[in-house]
């Protein structure tokens, strides 16, 4: 047996116990790349064969659901799990309702304005809902029943609920998938026992990537059922993406870690670089690449220019390969600050850029209001969102007469008549656009006016079906050409992968965060480096808009697994300049 039969045969021995289990609860603890997906597809060709019918898969990550759709689509109904939520609500809920993402945002202001205690209290309306603190949730609820209105995290709830109430309308399925398991809260765990009732599941997930506390998501509802013995469990433990560079040094950050003190409860498990897929790709880059910019200001971008020579340098058939995945050949990771100095510098090189925006004031576009209105003239959710951008209506005013004594929103709305009427002109203008009608100078200039948005755009987006949800969008230049080179922030790349990963802002303060670095510190830079499949370059400042830095600690965890330090000075850049002119 060569060393690459014994790769293979000991994968595959991990992966056939997986696939040979009949234990109605499975529990995968698997690392980034180690083939999560092929064991999907196994596991679902396997239940439909007994069952000739397709299984369900549920991911909280966005990224990861379109490339999950694209191999298992065949196979299995995918979902990121809010989406899943939306369509269990069809069935409990009311018709013609509306699903608007960003409703808590709109029901937060409406209890402030209601409740004084809650207005005290200053918590977010999400953590009474990820906590199932139940009492709390209660007037929200009404306030959504109000609007006739539901959206992302409240829709949880009221699936969980019905479920609670009406266990025979869980939905059957041959087998649940569920996915990134660690980034689920305490609402979306309890909704998943609720699916494992009636169903054959799986789940998996890797507490070494758990990024999202921002919604509530703990490791620690991994780690529990690791000790539940319900569970069978089971590990993939050979990364398929990443150069052995990369899994060494993520072993080495995770043991420097746990010396420190860190990492408490951690779920141990093999991560291992797997020769036969990798070996090729380990030996044309066997370091990671440390990038040390001595100076960093709006003038003057030094990371930006090294970036930028090293994606123009980038061999083509590691492009090649980028697209025929259809994914991104460049990732570019870090705080935003970092990013945009780097993004001067690729977009003056007309190279083609993608970014996340957020076009929403508040948390939510008037435009959805118009969209919703466009729908249903009489909406109250769409005249409340208009609402929020005018400054002279009376809002606590109206919002206390109307919910509280569950009268019409139009009765007081009316009252304003200039309001009102301007706002019945301007949705006849937008029935114009989306009918591809003409506007006349004066409806252009008073659409523009109100909006803010180019036409173009504006009619891009009431035409689209459904309001677009208050995760970031990818914007991207089509008009460049070359690699695809996508910027993100450490919690954005999550599910992401790219030949190229460049992780910008390994200073002390900013990666990591805290000092010393805690466990979502450690978990930040553990994704961020195992999104590359080629080669991973780490890039720290010196002097940052006059301020000097410290280089990270992180630097020190894996620096028998960096490069010799490549300094970009004023010298390297007259070098590089004239070998770029060459």
């Amino acid at each position: 047996m060569n060393n690459y039969d014994f790769y293979i045969k000991d994968r595959d021995r991990y992966l056939n116990k997986i696939i040979n289990s009949d234990a109605p609860r499975k529990l995968i603890i698997a690392g980034p790349g180690t083939g999560k997906t092929y064991t999907f597809r196994k596991l679902l060709e396997k239940s439909l064969k007994s069952s000739n019918k397709k299984g369900l898969v549920i991911t909280f990550i966005k990224n990861l659901v379109k490339d999950l759709d694209r191999d298992l689509k065949d196979l299995a109904d995918v979902r990121t799990f809010h989406s899943f939520c939306r369509s269990q609500i069809t069935k409990i809920k009311r018709p013609h309702f509306e699903y608007y993402p960003n409703l808590l945002r709109i029901i937060e202001k409406d209890l402030s304005i209601l409740d004084p205690s809650f207005k005290k209290e200053k918590t977010k309306l999400d953590s009474y809902f990820f906590e199932l603190k139940e009492k709390k949730i209660e007037k929200a609820i009404k306030i959504g029943d109000y609007y006739n209105a539901v959206g992302h995290t409240d829709s949880v709830y009221r699936v969980f609920k019905y479920y609670e109430l009406h266990p025979e309308a869980i939905p059957e399925y041959p087998i649940v998938l569920v996915d990134e398991y660690q980034d689920f809260n305490l609402l979306e765990t309890k909704l998943i026992e609720k699916l494992a009732l009636k169903n054959p599941i799986l789940i998996v997930g890797d507490d070494d990537q758990a990024l999202y506390n921002f919604k509530n998501s703990s490791p620690n509802f991994l780690r529990n059922l690791v000790k539940d013995d319900r569970y069978e469990k089971f590990s993939l433990p050979y990364c398929q993406r990443c150069t052995k560079v990369i899994v060494d040094a993520v072993n080495k950050i995770i043991e420097v870690a746990k010396r420190s003190g860190r990492l408490n409860g951690r779920i141990d498990k093999p991560f291992k670089y797997f020769a036969p897929d990798k070996s090729l790709d380990s030996i044309e880059n066997p370091r990671i690449i440390y990038v040390h910019c001595s100076v960093e200001n709006k003038n003057c971008h030094y990371a930006g220019k090294y970036i930028c020579n090293e994606i123009l340098n980038m061999p083509r058939s590691y492009v090649n390969e980028a697209e025929h995945r259809n994914e991104p050949a460049v990732l570019i990771i870090g705080p935003r600050h970092f990013l945009d100095g780097v993004k001067k510098e690729l977009s003056a090189r007309n190279l083609p850029i993608e970014e996340r925006k957020k076009e929403r004031e508040n948390g939510y576009n008037i435009l959805d209001a118009y969209k919703i209105l466009l729908r249903n003239p009489e909406s109250k959710l769409g005249w409340r969102i208009i609402m929020e951008f005018e400054a002279n209506l009376n809002i606590e005013n109206i919002i206390r007469n109307s919910i509280s004594k569950n009268e019409s929103l139009f009765k007081y709305l009316k009252a304003y008549n200039d309001f009102y009427k301007s706002n019945l002109i301007l949705l006849d203008i937008l029935k114009k656009v989306k009918s591809n009608k003409d506007l006349n100078q004066n409806e252009e200039r008073l659409l523009m006016s109100r909006i803010r948005t180019p036409l173009d755009k504006i009619k891009s987006f009431i035409m689209d079906q459904n309001i677009e949800d208050a995760d970031d969008r990818i914007e991207s230049d089509k008009e460049s050409k070359g690699p695809r080179i996508l910027f993100t922030s450490f919690e954005g790349s999550k599910g992401l992968a790219a030949q190229y990963v460049f992780i910008v802002g390994l200073n002390k303060g900013h990666c990591p965060k805290n000092d010393p670095p805690d466990d979502r510190d450690i978990f930040k830079f553990i994704v961020a480096l195992t999104r590359g499949r080629k080669r991973a370059y780490i890039i720290s400042y010196g002097n940052y808009a006059g301020n000097f830095l410290q280089r990270s600690i992180f630097i020190n965890y894996i620096k028998a697994f960096l490069s010799d330090e490549v300094l970009v000075d004023k010298l390297y850049m007259r070098t590089i300049c004239r070998e770029t002119r060459k």
